[in-house]
């Protein structure tokens, strides 16, 4: 039996970092249109299960700047990576987009116009990688079917591709069926 797949919406998610929270705030002065670009964060702590420095949170900031969303998350001493996130044509146009200066790059804009792509890149994340964090909203990646992201820049601990279609396909039925 073959399944038949919608066409992919494809997109570079393009991380930075590592900072703490302090860094990110004295960037946010420095370079405003950096982090004016940013719409995911993905924090790194020590895990009493999972080990030293492992990813445990990944989040979205819509309709505020990242900087503001990580403000009202407890940090003390857990790493961040923040994101870009930006259409994916081809690695050519990657390359030729990143020598653009962060206000004329093509990336998605961090406002009401671009709700369903940031929510679903970061669902899909979410869904496929578990955070320890995200207890709540480990299942809620079924707007993400139609997504591959390819994660570049500085990944931490995340993987260079991620499918929705095979993400989703090859994920246990959380209903036991």
């Amino acid at each position: 039996m073959t399944t038949e797949y919608p066409p992919e919406d494809i997109y570079e998610v393009t991380w930075s970092g590592p900072y703490t929270y302090e860094e990110l705030k004295e960037y946010e002065k420095v370079d405003p249109d950096f982090t004016n670009t940013l719409s995911l964060y993905a924090k790194y702590q020590d895990h009493p299960l999972y080990g030293r420095k492992v990813l445990t949170y990944i989040g979205k900031a819509i309709g505020q700047t990242v900087v503001k969303r990580l403000g009202q998350h407890d940090l003390d001493t857990e790493t961040v990576y923040v994101a870009t996130i930006y259409p994916f044509e081809s690695w050519k146009a990657s390359a030729a987009n990143y020598k653009k200066r962060f206000l004329k790059q093509n990336y998605i804009r961090n406002g009401k116009d671009h709700v369903e792509i940031i929510t679903g890149i970061e669902e899909l994340l979410i869904y496929a990688l578990w955070p320890a964090g995200n207890v709540r909203n480990r299942m809620a990646a079924k707007n993400s079917w139609g997504y591959r992201i390819f994660n570049t820049g500085y990944l931490g601990d995340l993987p260079p591709e991620v499918s929705g279609h095979y993400a989703l396909e090859n994920a246990p039925d959380p209903n036991g069926k």
